[in-house]
C-alpha cells in the first residue's frame, strides 16, 4: 500500500495534530517505514501456541475514597494558584473532546 499525504492528513486529525504543508513527505516517508516495519514483524514466525500468564496469590486491593476537608487557607492558597476559575470551582483543560473539533466545549 502506497501511503499518500492525504493519509498523512487524516492520521493527523485522528490524532488531532497539525501537520505544516513542509513536513507531509517527511510524514509519508516516516509512516511509510512504520507500515514496512510492521509488515516485517507479521511476517516473522512466530511460535502457534498461545501464551497464558497468571500469576498466584495477588489479591484485589481496594481502598475506600476519604473526603478530608481543608481548612479556608489550604482552599484559597489552591484557588489562587488556578487562573480560570468560576466561585469555588477550578476549570482545567479538557481531557475528551469532540472529534470533529480541535478546541475544548464549555457546557453552560
Amino acid at each position: 500500500m502506497k501511503l499518500t499525504k492525504e493519509h498523512v492528513h487524516h492520521i493527523a486529525r485522528l490524532a488531532h495534530i497539525t501537520v505544516r504543508d513542509d513536513e507531509e513527505e517527511a510524514f509519508v516517508r516516516q509512516l511509510a517505514e512504520i507500515v514496512s516495519f510492521m509488515d516485517t514483524i507479521q511476517q516473522a514466525d512466530a511460535p502457534s501456541h498461545s501464551y497464558k500468564y497468571h500469576v498466584e496469590g495477588l489479591s484485589h486491593v481496594v481502598r475506600n475514597d476519604i473526603v478530608a476537608k481543608c481548612d479556608d487557607a489550604a482552599q484559597e492558597l489552591l484557588r489562587s494558584h488556578f487562573p480560570d476559575r468560576e466561585g469555588d470551582f477550578l476549570r482545567v483543560p479538557a481531557v475528551f473532546s469532540d472529534s470533529d473539533s480541535s478546541s475544548s466545549k464549555s457546557e453552560d
